[in-house]
């Protein structure tokens, strides 16, 4: 159980990896946690906050620059300004395309538009067995993806960073990791 107490803080967990790889699985067992303060909101392309966006990103599969490069950037603002100002957020998923090349300026943007994190959380494991997990992908497709997710996870700024793998750590160790490193985080802001 993680100790929250201080009220006009507010804590962000990001979680990132492949698909198959545990993120919404391990987030939402750490909400069914007895602290009510945690909240988990899905960052991800399926949960647009303006319909007009969604329809036009999957209109044109999200390829589109006008979708990557004004769109998306609004509304991750909005994403953004919808969020709790206090409590344990839990974010899954971000644009993982935007932080794998560091010194871009469509890095930049969204550097400044997702929320920093106090703990980003890698989930990954062997190919394999994740796709055992999403046989709709296959082994190469996530070895591929494991690669940009790995290239998000060093580009992208946090006070804490950690790997799991979930191939051989299981959910509940999973999450007792996570609840470890944020009960940590958390007495370093008191």
């Amino acid at each position: 159980m993680i100790n929250y107490k201080k009220e006009n803080t507010r804590t962000i967990v990001i979680a990132i990896g492949t698909d198959g790889s545990g993120k919404t699985t391990t987030l939402k067992k750490i909400t069914q946690s007895p602290d009510n303060n945690i909240i988990y909101s899905y960052y991800g392309l399926k949960n647009f906050k303006i319909p007009y966006f969604k329809y036009f990103f999957n209109k044109n599969a999200g390829s589109d620059r006008f979708s990557k490069y004004l769109l998306l950037p609004i509304e991750y603002t909005i994403r953004r300004l919808l969020l709790p100002r206090t409590g344990i957020i839990l974010l899954d998923r971000v644009p993982g395309w935007a932080f794998t090349r560091k010194n871009s300026w469509i890095f930049k943007i969204y550097d400044k538009i997702i929320p920093n994190a106090d703990l980003i959380v890698f989930l990954y494991g062997a190919p394999d067995i994740i796709h055992s997990r999403k046989p709709e992908r296959s082994i190469l497709e996530i070895q591929k993806d494991q690669e940009k997710w790995n290239s998000v996870f060093e580009n992208y700024k946090a006070f804490k960073k950690i790997k799991i793998d979930t191939t051989i750590s299981s959910v509940e160790e999973t999450v007792e990791t996570i609840q470890f490193e944020l009960t940590k985080i958390i007495k370093c802001h008191e």
